[in-house]
């Protein structure tokens, strides 16, 4: 893997102001999950939808500041989804996706490469599904917990309808964010619209992750929700609705 998972991320003036706990509560034992209370949410994010109808980039907000803004595009020459710092395309360049043609899977790079090497991307890989299961989209990271210590992680996001976790049964953008190894629950996001512009959803930590693999989850997530609504969209334009309902 590329050196980038070990690197500083640029990030917007308005990140360093966020005093985020330094208590690790990813080491629950027996695969006990995380999400117990209230209390046990370290960090929350916002995502939120510009005012403009012609865009179909998010924001992702920290009490109330900017923090990162991502652009989407369905060109040849460009990634799927880019990550900027701050509140628009022209902050700092800090990850990318790329969708691969005629896959469920897809690729995630952290860092400001606008040309990523083969060996610099992480894949994640939709697995499993049916009738009864939602599939899991299942990715790796490695990272640098001290400048000694370099660990490998194994996550999944996976839609739930878990009341415990406050998903409601009839979302299909609530999901949760796995551990493979303990089967503890990391994170959470939680559908919550409010109109064109404003609050779309709220993503809850209930771990402390440090910025690579924090970047690299928010962006599956992110990655996820834009296949999907490319998927509708595709459907729609095949299927038009011409009876006017």
């Amino acid at each position: 893997m590329a050196d980038t998972r070990s690197m500083s991320l640029d990030r917007p003036p308005s990140y360093a102001t966020i005093d985020t706990p330094s208590v690790q509560v990813g080491d629950a034992p027996d695969g006990q999950s995380l999400y117990t209370s209230q209390a046990s949410v370290i960090r929350e994010l916002e995502v939120h939808k510009p005012g403009s109808a012609s865009t179909n980039g998010l924001l992702i907000k920290h009490n109330g500041n900017a923090l990162y803004y991502t652009s989407h595009y369905v060109a040849q020459d460009q990634p799927d989804i880019i990550l900027h710092g701050g509140y628009d395309v022209h902050g700092p360049r800090l990850a990318q996706v790329q969708f691969i043609r005629h896959s469920k899977d897809f690729k995630i790079y952290v860092g400001d490469h606008k040309t990523p090497t083969k060996d610099d991307w992480d894949m994640v890989r939709e697995s499993g599904g049916g009738f009864f299961k939602e599939p899991q989209y299942r990715f790796e990271v490695r990272y640098n917990v001290t400048e000694a210590q370099r660990i490998k992680r194994r996550f999944y996001w996976q839609k739930t309808h878990e009341s415990d976790l406050g998903a409601s049964k009839f979302s299909r953008q609530d999901f949760k964010l796995v551990d493979e190894a303990t089967d503890a629950v990391v994170a959470i996001h939680l559908v919550k619209h409010k109109g064109p512009g404003e609050h779309r959803g709220t993503i809850k930590l209930y771990e402390n992750l440090p910025e690579y693999p924090q970047v690299a989850t928010l962006m599956g997530l992110l990655a996820i929700f834009e296949k999907s609504r490319r998927y509708k969209k595709a459907v729609a334009n095949a299927f038009p609705n011409t009876n006017g309902w």
